[in-house]
C-alpha cells in the first residue's frame, strides 16, 4: 500500500469518525468539513455516503459502519 492510499484512508476514517460522533447532535444545520482543497461547510447531515475503491469499504467494515 503507497503512501497516498494509506493517506486517504485514515482521511476517510477521520471523516467516518467525525459524522458518527455528530449523530449524536443531529440538531446542528452546519458542519465544517476539513480537506485537501481548504474547508467546506455541509449544511444537512449527508444522507447517502459514497465508497469509492474496496479498500475504503473495508475501512468502513472495520470501523463497524453499516449502510442504510
Amino acid at each position: 500500500m503507497n503512501i497516498q492510499t494509506f493517506l486517504v484512508k485514515v482521511a476517510i476514517a477521520l471523516i467516518a469518525t467525525f459524522f458518527i460522533s455528530q449523530q449524536a447532535s443531529i440538531a446542528q444545520q452546519q458542519i465544517s468539513v476539513v480537506h485537501s482543497l481548504g474547508e467546506t461547510q455541509v449544511t444537512k447531515t449527508p444522507q447517502r455516503v459514497v465508497i469509492l475503491d474496496m479498500g475504503s469499504l473495508e475501512t468502513y467494515h472495520e470501523l463497524g459502519i453499516r449502510g442504510g
